[in-house]
């Protein structure tokens, strides 16, 4: 039955891949008689799919766990789809109404089309896996030394078993010609006498490796390695395994399960807080409107998109777009995506300072928060939200603030039009934290009307806002334990010095 199911599901991708290249051939304008015209190739398109997809057993593999090997099928399937169509529209009816160019472009988007559909199941199962329970502690992130048979082993190991709760960042090798390939998927960074170099690049872009797994011999490896892994291991505390001991998977050492656990306890809300969110009808409503909107957003910003990717590959190269790993929904990790603005962290083993990273390209970038369009596809997949609290680097996610990690992550939100980035931290929280208690329709659209002067004109701080947050929330008891930090920061910093901010801009 789901085989049926399968096929059905391809043969409907057929007919809708063939509407939407002809569609597309005739510039958007399309008559019913242009349509009906067309219902001959239509017909001779799903007769050919369903003898090349039964031929080849397409609809036989199961769409989530698809492969390279998979797809390839996808386009030989595709291209026998469209010599079919093509060779019985031939016979019929010499391809009467059918424009010369129609087949190619139908070949393309059935590939399109059913690779997307595959790549989709894959996504939603694994997401689906992954937010079983929201609230469990985050995955734990390894950095696996060498490339053999084992790691690879170790790579499948992972794939095949979500619920191990692992995350691959990288691979080391041992050889400066491995840099750069993908096993299964995962990058090779570096060899392994520069593993404090991937750590360090890696703590760029907000990862934090847990673990470091040896899937080569100990007694292989060059006495710098090491020695540079028994300095991570006795200096760092990041734990050193090899996989001839633990494939691992299995229990984690007691240091890092106390690590683990005190990250976890900020996943860990209270009833106060979860009160915050349970039973609010408008929280599916705002997901199916992220979804619409953000099909919307990235359909219109495509062509700015590309010219901007063309302005930063001319600015400061490849690649053009680099992500981070920030906490979002339930204290989750995700990778937030965005524009490059600046050029390389370090000129050799030189921290750059940003004034000389940065360009007058990137400067504009960022004003203007253009490097945040990509951002839209985070807000599709249901990573973040158009309004919600701004997402942390994890450094800067403090837990006595994890009230604001009930909700997903937006692109703009009630504290950035509020104050943006010069109010205090304990500020920004109170502000998220009324936001996740008052989100509705009215009040995103009011944040979302109120970003666009704020990008124009900058940041400026609204005590009124800020003043009624905390009042709002003092009967919740929510916010008792932040009033200490706030007085201490209010007294360093003085009211006269607050108002100067709010002018500042």
């Amino acid at each position: 039955m789901r085989h049926f199911a399968q096929l059905c599901a391809d043969l409907g991708l057929v007919v809708a891949a063939t509407l939407v290249a002809a569609i597309v051939r005739a510039d958007l304008i399309v008559s019913s008689a242009h349509l009906l015209g067309l219902l001959p190739y239509v017909g001779y398109s799903v007769l050919a799919g369903l003898l090349v997809f039964s031929g080849l057993g397409t609809h036989r593999t199961i769409w989530r766990i698809s492969g390279r090997r998979d797809y390839g099928r996808v386009a030989v399937a595709a291209a026998g789809v469209v010599i079919g169509a093509v060779a019985a529209g031939f016979l019929t009816n010499r391809l009467e109404g059918v424009p010369r160019a129609l087949p190619l472009m139908q070949f393309g988007a059935i590939v399109a089309f059913m690779v997307g559909a595959r790549l989709l199941a894959g996504l939603l199962w694994t997401r689906r896996r992954s937010r079983a329970n929201p609230s469990k502690p985050r995955a734990s992130t390894i950095l696996v030394v060498g490339l053999n048979s084992v790691s690879k082993l170790f790579l499948q190991s992972v794939a095949a078993l979500p619920e191990a709760d692992i995350e691959v960042a990288g691979l080391l090798g041992r050889s400066a010609r491995q840099v750069g390939r993908r096993m299964h998927g995962v990058r090779v960074l570096g060899v392994v006498e520069d593993v404090r170099r991937a750590l360090r690049d890696l703590a760029i872009e907000g990862i934090t490796i847990d673990r470091i797994v040896v899937a080569v011999p100990m007694s292989k490896l060059s006495e710098e390695a090491r020695a540079v892994l028994l300095d991570i291991c006795r200096d760092d505390g990041v734990p050193v395994v090899t996989l001839a001991d633990n494939l691992g998977l299995g229990p984690r050492d007691e240091a890092s399960a106390r690590d683990e656990a005190e990250f976890g306890g900020m996943l860990q809300f209270s009833a106060p807080e979860l009160a915050l969110v349970e039973g609010r009808g408008y929280w599916p409503v705002k997901r199916a409107m992220d979804i619409a909107l953000a099909v919307l957003c990235l359909a219109i910003a495509a062509p700015v998109l590309v010219l901007l990717m063309l302005l930063v590959l001319i600015d400061v190269g490849r690649p053009v777009v680099f992500c981070q790993r920030r906490p979002g929904y339930f204290g989750r990790s995700f990778k937030l995506y965005k524009l490059r603005t600046m050029s390389d962290a370090y000129d050799g083993d030189r921290r750059l300072p940003e004034e000389e990273r940065s360009s007058a390209v990137g400067r504009l970038l960022r004003r203007l928060r253009l490097d945040e369009v990509p951002q839209l596809y985070n807000v599709l997949v249901g990573d973040m939200s158009f309004v919600g609290p701004r997402p942390l680097l994890p450094v800067d996610q403090d837990p006595l603030y994890r009230v604001r990690l009930l909700v997903r992550p937006g692109l703009t939100g009630w504290a950035q039009v509020k104050g943006g980035r010069i109010v205090s931290a304990i500020d920004k929280a109170v502000m998220d934290a009324w936001y996740v208690q008052n989100a509705s329709l009215w009040l995103d659209l009011k944040v979302m009307a109120r970003t666009v002067p704020m990008v124009l004109f900058g940041d400026r701080v609204n005590r009124e806002a800020i003043e009624r947050a905390w009042r709002d929330l003092a009967p919740t008891g929510i916010c008792s334990s932040w009033t200490r930090p706030r007085k201490a920061y209010l007294d360093d910093q003085g009211e006269e010095a607050l108002a100067g901010q709010a002018r500042a801009v």
